[in-house]
């Protein structure tokens, strides 16, 4: 049994790419799982607030794994987990969530030798999707700036880096059959051989907009201030890397100057502040992270346990 990952942002196409490959490939496929993040997130982040303290629970987890032989006994164990839980006949698994571009690093320590694809989208049309998928409400595009500020960064580093298991392409390229046909080569997948073998099944997470058929948010408005916010959200962005790949964060903002305009103003100034406010609290627990990290190494320099 073998895996395949769809590394990309939300409302990057990426249920799309999954239903295209999917009519070409010999495997299995859920819409969501969601399952390697909080396993991950577990034992390599500290970040968050549980009953239990998951901040001490991570750093124990770290200390008792701190070598190399138990590291590779977790990277198995985890490997032995996430087989057991899908069918045993499969030759292919396609795992697709989109949050896992927090766990991009993590994901390839755990599973070196499986094959991921990075998809990517101009990040306006993924912010303008967001948007008209979820809703304009005044915490929407807050709720998903960890995905501009750490998923794409994470994205576009690991692409970089060149890694041999890893494999780009674009928003664009999908509608393209050669393209899917060409990645599949490359990537050595299994050619389907039976439609009932093949599937996709339904489920509760996934693109339900694409599922029933509704595509399309070139009608979408954004007022001045949507249209700061998602400026905003591509400074986020390494700019170098951005270039790299085909976007010019200058044509990405002219790009949003001439998008149509709603003037639902002062609705948008509520969500704005609202917005800020929230953004600003989840920052609290960033910056306690921080300090609370700050205080360990401390301790470490002066020697107290």
């Amino acid at each position: 049994m073998s895996y395949l990952f769809i590394m990309s942002l939300p409302r990057s196409g990426s249920t799309w790419l999954q239903r295209e490959l999917v009519k070409q490939v010999d495997c299995i496929t859920y819409p969501e799982t969601w399952i390697f993040l909080p396993l991950v997130y577990g034992y390599y982040k500290d970040t968050g607030y549980d009953e239990y303290s998951r901040y001490i629970c991570s750093k124990a987890l770290r200390h008792f794994f701190d070598d190399d032989d138990r590291k590779q006994r977790l990277s198995k164990a985890a490997r032995q987990f996430f087989d057991s839980i899908f069918h045993d006949n499969e030759s292919l698994i396609i795992e697709k969530t989109p949050r896992n571009s927090l766990i991009f690093d993590e994901l390839l320590t755990i599973f070196p030798d499986e094959k991921f694809i990075v998809l990517l989208r101009d990040p306006v049309d993924i912010a303008v999707s967001i948007l008209s998928t979820w809703g304009g409400r005044w915490n929407t595009l807050f709720r998903y700036e960890i995905d501009f500020v750490l998923g794409l960064n994470n994205l576009l580093r690991v692409l970089e880096k060149e890694h041999p298991n890893v494999y780009l392409i674009k928003y664009e390229d999908i509608s393209n059959q050669d393209k899917i046909s060409e990645l599949c080569t490359k990537l050595n997948l299994p050619k389907m051989y039976s439609e009932e073998r093949s599937k996709m099944t339904e489920g509760l997470m996934g693109d339900k907009k694409y599922i029933s058929g509704k595509f399309g948010n070139e009608c979408y408005k954004l007022s001045f201030l949507k249209k700061r916010q998602i400026k905003r959200l591509i400074t986020k962005v390494d700019a170098d890397l951005l270039r790299k790949y085909g976007w010019c964060s200058e044509d990405l903002f002219t790009k949003l100057d001439n998008w149509p305009v709603s003037y639902h103003f002062f609705g948008d100034l509520i969500s704005e502040i609202v917005g800020f406010l929230y953004s600003k609290i989840h920052m609290v627990s960033v910056l306690e992270k921080i300090m609370r990290r700050n205080k360990d190494r401390g301790k470490a320099i002066s020697g107290v346990e």
